[in-house]
């Protein structure tokens, strides 16, 4: 091959000579680029770290996964009661029935039976179940399923207590829960860990009227919960501290609330969602914006709504749901937060809970 330089005389090179020539050319421009594309992927993977801000282990274990950076926005698993009716007996009103605890796969839509029970809770990470066990027909105790070994696992330090209606915190190391002692109803929290558990209500000056305060929810960062009696919603620490307290008549000026009644704060407590009933056979759902001091009205006029939840995205709620058409069976159900989008997700059934993994 014969090649022109600029000066204006030839040279020859060989065949194989130009082939190394290119080949080398072809590798100096690859480790170039390689070089390139490794710094870019530097800047932005400091503008991804940068873009999530103090996400120190501290801060993840201490946080709920509502207010997580990286928080979920979908449910994957589910549990919920069905009531299965046993048999007649005229001592009580014409049947038996008894009580069992299902999960739902979301992703499958396939369900699964697992125990007798009620008050179902799912772990945050969906091993297990916390739910309420008769130990006869006036006595409750709170236990725990593993799902995967189906193990159950009973708290010998609630033994000579009442105690029902757990629920998890968002970091699955307690359980909050209703316990009767002393003939008044207040709230436990339990280290799951440990097993052992102590009272956040019972030294509180609470001014009841009542029989004691019934749980609602966890808050914000699995510090606090919610509770209430028939005047007032309290937010307490689980180390006893009253943080404050909400008068029930300034929430709504129509309904009743009940002990089961549910009372759960938007992540950022700007929002409070809770269930009343005008009467036994009208039950709905409202949204309170606490800014504005503003109820409003989430479920229709056409069912029986109760046990509301907010759902990871708070756009959508989880609830139960009874039909005028039939009122004895309940639904899980889902509907949007402005009040659109009613979906019936399972069938004859109730309590429900999630989790995200």
């Amino acid at each position: 091959m014969r090649f022109r330089k600029l000066v204006g005389f030839e040279y020859q090179v060989s065949a194989r000579t130009v082939i190394e020539l290119c080949l080398t050319a072809i590798l100096t421009i690859s480790i170039v680029l390689g070089t390139r594309s490794l710094n870019q992927s530097k800047k932005v993977a400091e503008t991804e770290t940068v873009g999530m801000g103090e996400f120190t282990p501290a801060t993840f274990t201490g946080e709920s996964v509502a207010n997580h950076p990286t928080k979920p926005t979908k449910p994957r698993k589910m549990s919920f009661v069905r009531d299965k009716y046993l048999h007649d007996s005229p001592d009580l009103n014409g049947g038996i029935w008894a009580q069992w605890i299902y999960v739902f796969e979301l992703s499958t839509r396939k369900e699964r039976r697992i125990v007798e029970g009620r008050d179902p809770s799912l772990s945050p990470d969906g091993d297990a179940i916390a739910f309420t066990s008769d130990l006869s027909s006036h006595a409750t105790t709170i236990r725990v399923i593993d799902l995967k070994t189906k193990k159950i696992r009973s708290f010998a330090s609630l033994d000579q207590h009442n105690a029902f209606d757990a629920q998890w915190s968002a970091d699955g190391t307690k359980l909050a829960f209703n316990v009767q002692s002393d003939k008044r109803d207040g709230i436990g929290v339990l280290n799951v860990l440990d097993g052992q558990w102590k009272s956040i209500t019972k030294d509180l000056d609470l001014g009841l009227k009542g029989s004691g305060v019934f749980l609602d929810s966890w808050v914000g960062s699995d510090n606090a919960v919610l509770c209430h009696d028939l005047d007032f919603v309290y937010e307490v620490r689980v180390d006893g501290t009253l943080l404050q307290k909400l008068p029930i008549e300034r929430l709504f000026d129509k309904g009743q609330t009940s002990g089961r009644t549910r009372y759960s704060f938007s992540s950022e407590k700007t929002y409070l969602l809770f269930d009343a009933m005008e009467d036994p056979t009208k039950g709905w759902i409202y949204i309170v914006d606490l800014s504005k001091q503003r109820v409003s009205r989430i479920s229709p006029n056409t069912i029986f709504a109760e046990e509301p939840m907010w759902l990871p995205s708070e756009k959508e709620i989880l609830f139960t749901c009874f039909y005028k058409s039939n009122p004895s069976i309940g639904n899980i159900c889902k509907i949007r937060t402005d009040g659109t989008g009613l979906i019936i997700l399972v069938r004859n059934a109730r309590s429900a809970s999630y989790s995200v993994k």
